[in-house]
């Protein structure tokens, strides 16, 4: 990939400091100290593979007040819906981490034989009424001694990791203890867009330039040394794979639009798409097939297609939709999508295989939810009340907000349940919904000021 040097200047005021950045690096002029580039932002830090052994203890910062102090009363271990920070978040993913056992209990003793031949001698019985039998010294038994098993050294747990927008420090909190650290350093400012990819191990930023006024994205290694490039400019829309370090990503070329398939672990690019209409959505949720949605608007119907990664086919699933937004579900046939048609969000679920849509009776937007891994469960997040706008483009532009309760829908009897209602205590526009790896933690952004809050499902 054609190495892209990228240089800016500009004055940025965060937490009462004034830094100077360079893009390659960062000097505070009143310490002189200077932060890691790029290339070495994704090795600075504790990571999963070197944090501290105590549980918790992650060996790094604890979160910090970036921005003003949370309500305590959204912070009680009792409470199901929390508000985990007080500083706006880019992005989140969760998954199951290694962490360090700190010390061994019961360890096995230190011999490795399985078995050991050894010497006894039974006593001599006094029998008054018996004659007294003694046992040859020289005879052997044996004893079985069990042998050494080694145990873990790490334990399996699921963490979360997040990264302030503000400036690109990425997080991590162990979810069984709620330990918190921050695992890289490196301050890249004003990150509109993180993603996450392959048990979070794989990161990617998506900042505006506002110097060459261009989207910039540069990916890389958590981790790793020297590693990360930067992709071309502008690029439209960027779909992780739901599996592995590969991503597919949509940019302009002339008039066109191209459609590559990139990978986090090399500069290796394929295109397999290509086309004049260039207002698509991509959503890579099946491991051979990206699911492109036209960009969602009022004024039009929409249509959403699958563009098959091996043979590069482009197919019609269904279309339409005026408004139309959707969700593909990774484990089944199904298509969560929005229907604006009526001027309200209405939610409906779409059977590719046997071609059937079916109301569901729920007024909200699929950005607003997320499939839970048995391919049958969704959790969305629905508006109290729903004020007047153009939908879902007023939502889009920021014109109206939502206060949200979260729902539970069954893909299967079409049915739903309130899992928490909110109208009376909070003010949640929730986006970017993700669930834990077990599954009893909801995690989401808030739209409002880009906060992250998390719910108990238990």
């Amino acid at each position: 990939m054609k190495k892209i040097i990228i240089i800016i200047i500009a004055v940025l005021i965060l937490g009462g400091g004034a830094f100077i950045y360079f893009g390659k690096s960062k000097v505070d002029p009143v310490t002189g100290e200077t932060t890691n580039g790029f290339k070495s932002f994704f090795s600075s830090g504790n990571t999963s593979s070197d944090k501290s052994a105590n549980p918790n203890d992650m060996g790094g910062e604890v979160l910090p007040n970036d921005t003003g102090t949370i309500d305590q009363s959204l912070v009680d271990s009792s409470a199901k819906l929390k508000q985990v920070t007080d500083f706006a978040v880019a992005g989140l993913a969760t998954f199951m981490d290694t962490r360090p056992i700190a010390e061994v209990l019961n360890a096995p003793t230190t011999d490795t034989k399985a078995t050991e031949e050894i010497k006894t001698e039974e006593p001599i019985v006094p029998d008054t009424k018996a004659p007294v039998k003694k046992v040859d010294p020289k005879a052997k038994t044996t004893k079985v001694i069990a042998p050494v098993v080694e145990l873990p050294k790490v334990d399996i747990v699921p963490a979360l990791r997040f990264v302030a927008r503000s400036n690109g420090h990425i997080y991590e909190q162990y979810l069984d203890t709620l330990a918190s650290g921050k695992i890289s350093n490196t301050t890249i400012p004003t990150i509109h867009e993180a993603i996450f990819a392959k048990e979070g191990q794989f990161v990617m930023y998506r900042y505006l330039n506002q110097v060459e006024e261009t989207i910039q994205s540069f990916f890389g290694t958590l981790g790793g040394a020297e590693s990360g490039a930067f992709l071309p400019d502008n690029i439209a829309s960027v779909s992780v794979a739901p599996s592995g370090s590969q991503f597919f990503y949509l940019v302009p070329i002339g008039n066109d639009i191209a459609g590559y398939i990139g990978s986090f672990t090399d500069s290796k690019k394929t295109q397999i798409f290509t086309s004049a209409f260039t207002e698509w959505t991509p959503q890579w949720a099946q491991p051979n097939t990206i699911f492109m949605t036209t960009k969602p608007s009022y004024l039009f119907a929409g249509s959403v297609y699958s563009l098959n990664k091996l043979t590069n086919g482009f197919t019609k699933i269904f279309g339409g939709v005026k408004g139309l937004t959707t969700l593909a579900s990774s484990y089944n046939n199904l298509i969560l999508y929005t229907d604006t048609s009526n001027g309200t969000p209405a939610l409906g679920l779409y059977n590719i295989t046997t071609h059937v849509s079916s109301p569901l009776g729920i007024n909200t937007i699929t950005d607003k939810c997320v499939w839970s891994s048995n391919g049958i469960d969704i959790y969305c997040a629905v508006p109290n009340d729903i004020p007047n706008g153009k939908y879902p483009d007023s939502w889009y532009q920021g014109l109206v907000s939502f206060n949200d309760s979260i729902i539970k829908i069954d893909s299967l009897n079409l049915s739903s349940t309130t899992v928490i209602d909110t109208s009376d205590t909070s003010a949640l526009d929730a986006v970017n919904l993700t669930l834990s790896p077990d599954e009893k933690t909801l995690f989401m952004i808030n739209k409002k000021d880009s906060t992250l809050w998390s719910l108990d499902l238990n």
